[in-house]
């Protein structure tokens, strides 16, 4: 996309991970979180990739090698000044920056797109994406009149009718670059965290009378964002669950996805046959009609087709193919 670059917020210290590894690093699936959002940001084709780190930054800053541009936030001093550590990016850019968390893997790339074409074609100054979540949830509230919003009350801010509106900020947003320029240099730390809020643009927008519009996706569970191990293991589920359907779709049998473990680089082609309690991980590739019994472990090797495994340990090897390998074999 021409003039349309993407910042991703990947400064958060995560402390309820209970972790010296920044969290955007922890895998799912043998998968680090912020390679997930990678994966769908590169697919759009934003003219550039900013990624804003924190504590940890050379860590993350390895990960990411030449895929994007890292800029370090020093002090964690909220959404708006994390953003406000990419103005070199936008100051000059006249179009468009996509903001979003390093922490939202289950998003995907339908999601963006179809966020990103509502928000072009509608011609408005800022978007929001936003979904339904119940009145549990801490998510700030969308006030809305029709397809406008009015603003996003925090939680801890909301009345009790307010704490009832379902529809909340996902944190994933849409600017036009001038209204950035034009609104992060005014931002204040006066509230009870002492932060600088990209929200409060919001506010500043919709009283400067420009539009600001909402894009709703009801797919509510590609949009959370992962602060804990439960949460961690949550998403780990589901992504691990589209990608064993993706495979079932394309002619893989697996007799129960519930017990069987498949990361997301491994490979297998039609008509192989995956047993339960098998753990299947790192770049491994297996041909066709193979069968893969129950117990088994394959890391990062290569399985010809036909070939039968039975309860057995393939690390680092190339199995020939129509190769028996009976059962309790480590290779």
């Amino acid at each position: 996309m021409d003039n349309f670059i993407a910042i991703i917020l990947a400064a958060g210290k995560g402390t309820r991970m209970k972790s010296h590894i920044p969290k955007v690093l922890h895998p799912l699936n043998g998968k680090p979180m912020l390679d997930y959002v990678f994966d769908f940001v590169e697919q759009l084709n934003f003219t550039e990739k900013i990624i804003v780190t924190g504590d940890g930054h050379e860590m993350v800053e390895n990960l990411v090698g030449e895929r994007g541009k890292c800029v370090l936030q020093r002090e964690q001093r909220g959404t708006g000044h994390a953003v406000l550590q990419g103005w070199d990016y936008f100051a000059k850019l006249s179009g468009h920056v996509m903001v979003l968390y390093g922490d939202t893997p289950l998003l995907t790339v339908s999601i963006l797109r179809n966020f990103i074409e509502d928000y072009i074609h509608s011609g408005d100054d800022i978007s929001i994406l936003t979904t339904n979540l119940d009145e549990s949830s801490h998510y700030g509230r969308i006030i809305r009149d029709k397809d406008r919003i009015l603003s996003i009350v925090e939680y801890r801010d909301a009345s009790c009718d307010e704490k009832k509106i379902t529809e909340v900020n996902t944190g994933t947003y849409c600017f036009r670059t001038e209204v950035l320029r034009r609104f992060l240099p005014e931002l204040n730390s006066e509230n009870d965290q002492g932060e600088l809020y990209l929200t409060d643009v919001i506010g500043m927008a919709v009283k400067d009378g420009l539009r600001v519009r909402g894009f709703f996706t009801r797919d509510w569970q590609a949009t959370m964002g992962i602060n804990n191990r439960v949460e961690l293991a949550l998403a780990s589920r589901i992504l691990r669950y589209r990608r064993l359907e993706e495979l079932m779709m394309s002619g893989v049998t697996i007799i129960d996805p519930d017990n069987t473990y498949i990361e997301p680089y491994v490979n297998i082609e039609k008509d192989t046959v995956v047993y339960p309690f098998t753990s299947l991980e790192g770049k491994t590739i297996i041909g066709e009609n193979c069968i893969i019994g129950s117990f088994s472990k394959i890391k990062n090797s290569i399985l010809g087709k036909n070939v039968v495994l039975e309860n057995s340990v393939i690390i680092n090897q190339i199995i020939k193919e129509g190769t028996v390998i009976k059962s309790f074999s480590f290779n």
